[in-house]
Parts: structure tokens; sequence; C-alpha cells
């Protein structure tokens, strides 16, 4: 039994290493955001665009890449989904072409749309039930992990050998990522495959399930809510925040990313407390209100009081992820409001939600600097956005987390009995 453990353990390990490299890639756009200007001659708008393509592919993708789970087992799609984001990576970093560039990004959101589903797969199918809440936080950790190594350590390997070689030793890890996950992956025997005679039953149930789960109004009024938490995450953790930070508090890029990445430290610790204090005091819609409206006064005070010191800044930072691990809560909540049957479906419906929403809202950030652009241009030629227009931008963020609030006042709650 011991032994059967730890394999268990070590292939949790294995696709658990695959999360934290597709996520490090996802981010890494933040850390060379005037490089990757520069480069392909793109404005904020285009450069919102190509930073977005890979959250299109990964949202769009979220059904799909569930049922191929279901069907083919998690090691075919974890090896065929850790060959995509590499060759996507190198896709991207071989062109000055922005269409081929997109593509890259394009290829690297289609293989991490299967991250967290495997993740969350062999976790259900590796382990029993009592150890399993335990490995989502360790699953969310390793994502935190992955993150904040595509914030300032990337940021450091940028400013010394430049943002293609920062990328293709990014890509060297990847490698060894699906070494490993082809030596030591399995899937277990029950689980290899399905009957090819069932393959069409399934999924015409799969997609009848999805329909329902399209009716539901709790589920809708929670994704919303989700979306506004999590803008904090994908506009000024993932993308537009480094540049931010710079140019308000006029930092240098390796410090800017520094104090960015307390976001997801504070993601990491929030996810954990909050999810913890919810089936402490059986409240998650209280819960849920209480962080949004704390993340519209953070992001407040963050984006238009832009004279704090950089501790103060920094622990703000902390305080906006924190209350964006509220967003698992949502999560929580809105399998809670469907039959059980359809919460694997209702997780990944709340995730595409999310996603493409942030990706929708990092466009439209970059296309509002566009249009409130002065005129002022940086020495390599790239367009230089003021403390203003960047304020006039981050409206979009702050109007749209608090229309969350307000959603998350017609969240459903259930009763304490059901906890």
């Amino acid at each position: 039994m011991k032994q059967s453990l730890s394999r268990s353990y070590i292939i949790w390990v294995c696709v658990a290493l695959f999360y934290l490299y597709q996520f490090i890639l996802r981010v890494s756009p933040s850390v060379m955001l005037e490089d990757l200007m520069a480069h392909f001659k793109i404005n904020a708008t285009e450069m919102g665009a190509l930073s977005a393509v890979a959250m299109y592919s990964y949202s769009l993708l979220q059904v799909p890449a569930g049922i191929l789970v279901d069907i083919f087992g998690v090691r075919r799609v974890v090896l065929g989904s850790i060959s995509l984001c590499i060759m996507g990576v190198l896709i991207f970093v071989s062109t000055d072409v922005l269409w081929i560039a997109k593509l890259g990004r394009f290829l690297l959101g289609m293989g991490s749309a299967a991250a967290f589903l495997s993740v969350s797969k062999v976790s259900t199918l590796w382990f029993s039930p009592k150890r399993r809440a335990t490995l989502f936080g360790m699953t969310m950790a390793a994502g935190t992990i992955g993150a904040l190594n595509g914030s300032t350590p990337l940021s450091y390997l940028v400013s010394q050998v430049g943002w293609k070689q920062s990328l293709l030793v990014v890509t060297g890890f990847g490698g060894l990522v699906f070494a490993l996950n082809s030596l030591v992956l399995r899937d277990r025997a029950s689980y290899d495959s399905h009957p090819s005679s069932h393959l069409e039953i399934d999924i015409r149930k799969y997609f009848k399930d999805i329909l329902e789960i399209l009716k539901s109004k709790a589920c809708w009024i929670t994704g919303l809510t989700a979306l506004g938490i999590y803008l904090s995450i994908s506009v000024l953790a993932d993308l537009w925040g480094v540049s931010f930070v710079m140019h308000a508090y006029g930092m240098d890029k390796i410090l800017a990313s520094k104090v960015v990445s307390f976001i997801y430290i504070g993601l990491c610790v929030g996810s954990l407390s909050l999810t913890f204090l919810s089936d402490l005091i059986h409240k998650r819609k209280l819960l849920i209100s209480v962080s949004t409206f704390s993340l519209v006064c953070l992001a407040s005070v963050v984006v238009y009081y832009p004279h704090l010191t950089v501790n103060l800044l920094s622990f703000c930072f902390f305080l906006i992820g924190f209350f964006s691990g509220a967003e698992m809560l949502c999560f929580t909540s809105a399998t809670e409001s469907v039959d059980q049957r359809f919460a694997g479906m209702v997780t990944g419906f709340i995730n595409c939600v999310v996603m493409l929403g942030g990706a929708f809202f990092q466009e439209q950030v970059g296309k509002i600097l566009d249009i409130y652009w002065s005129g002022e241009l940086g020495i390599d030629g790239v367009r230089v956005y003021s403390l203003l227009e960047y304020q006039k931008a981050l409206i979009l963020l702050v109007s749209t987390i608090s229309f969350s609030v307000m959603m998350s006042f017609f969240i459903p709650e259930k009763s304490a009995e059901v906890h």
C-alpha cells in the first residue's frame, strides 16, 4: 500500500510539473512586454491580442480537452499537450511575423487546456477521496510557483540573455517535463480506453449535459462573478501590471515584476484560506461578496493613488491576490447549485467563461491605451503610455469588478447541512 501510494505521488508530481510549466509560458508576456512590442513592431492593441490568443484557445478547448482525457486517458493527452506547448514556443521565438507568432500562442493555449484537467483526473483516479482536497490545494501551489517563476526570475533572465533565449531555456525545461511524464505517467488499467461502440453515445450525453448547464441561471451568475474576480489576475498579473507599475511608480522591470508577483503569493494563500474558512462558517456567498468588494477598493487604490511605498504596494498586490482566491469559492458554489453529476462540466464551464473573459479584457485594455495614446515614442520606436492613459484604460478593470460585486448578491447559498 505504501509503495502504491508513493507511486501515486510520483505520478501526480509529474503531471503537476506540466501544470507549472504551462503556467510559466502563459504569464511570460508580462515581463517581456516592451521587447515583444519592439520585435513585432506592434502597439498595445496588437500586444493585447497577441497575449490573449493563447487564452482564447485555452478557453474554447476546456470542454473538448475534458472529452479527450475521458476517452484517451491522461498519459496520451499530457504527452500530446506538452508537445503542443513546446511546438508553440518554438514557432513563437523563430518568427518576426505577427500572425505566425499568434499561431504559436494559439498552439500554446491548446497545449495548456488539459493541464488542470489532467492533474484533477490523476488526483481522482490515483488517490482516495480524503486526500483530494489537499491535492487540489497543492495543485494551486504548483500553479503559483509557475506564475512566480514566470515573473521575477524570468524577468531577470530576460534582462541577461534576451526574451528569445529565455523562452528557449523554459522550453528546455518543458522537454524535461515531457521525458519525465513519458517514463513515469501511466493510466490505470480500468481507464485506458472506452469501447469504440460507446464513443458516440458518450459524446452525445456529454453535450446534452452541457446544454443543461447553459440553462442554469446560477451557473451564469456565478461565472460572471468569478470573471470579475479573475480579471485582477488576468489584467494586472498576467499582462499589464508590470508595465503599469514601471510607469506609475517609476520602477525598473525587475523590481516591478517582483512587486506584481506578490499577487501570485496572495492567490496561493487566499485560495487555501478562503476555502477553509468557507467550509468552517458555511458562508460562501458572504465571502465572495466581501472579497469582490475588497478587490474593487484595492484595485482603485493601486491604480488611482500611485504614491504608495514599495512595501505598501507589494502588500496591496498580495491582498489583491488573496481576495482573488475567492474564485475557488465560485467554482464550489456553482457545483453545489446543480445536480452533482454535472459537477465536472460546471467546473469546465466556469473556467471557460473566466478565461474567455480574461482574454477579452486583456485586449480591451490595450485598445483603450491606444485610443488615449498621446503620441509619445520610446528610443526603440515602441509606444510609451503615460500614467493617465493607464488609469483611463484600467477603469475597465475597476468597473467590471464592481459589476461582479452586484452579481455576487444573487449567487444561491446552500444551507449549512449541505456541507
